[in-house]
């Protein structure tokens, strides 16, 4: 492994645990027809220490507003990274986030780089 990179995980690392902040996701209960039940969550929630950041998605789509002008949108999409461990790997896609007044949906999980040292939540805003 490149000294650089071992440095830089480390760095990641000890960032998250010292400026991390506690996000705690719920998981909808689902009825005997395995159908989710919104609005009502499981007992257990997940808390997870991580920092909250935003990507920028570039090139969603382009306009052409006629001649040869065109313009290109893009959207910023909320994120949390935290540290792989037994709480974190246990998350979903559609597990709810309160934050700020704001309710996300889990819309992804990816293990950065596949090392299982960190992962990077993708958040939806829902309401």
């Amino acid at each position: 492994m490149n000294r650089n990179i071992g440095f830089q995980k480390n760095v990641l690392r000890r960032n998250i645990l010292w400026n991390g902040k506690l996000y705690e996701f719920k998981r909808n209960k689902v009825n005997k027809y395995g159908e989710k039940q919104d609005g009502q969550y499981e007992d257990k929630t997940y808390l997870v220490k991580g920092i909250f950041h935003k990507v920028t998605l570039r090139n969603l789509y382009i306009a052409i507003d006629g001649g040869e002008a065109a313009r290109v949108q893009s959207k910023s999409a909320p994120m949390i990274v935290c540290l792989f461990d037994d709480i974190s790997s246990k998350l979903k896609i559609d597990d709810k986030l309160m934050m700020n007044g704001q309710l996300y949906r889990v819309n992804g999980i990816e293990d950065i780089n596949g090392e299982q040292a960190f992962l990077d939540i993708s958040l939806e805003v829902i309401a």
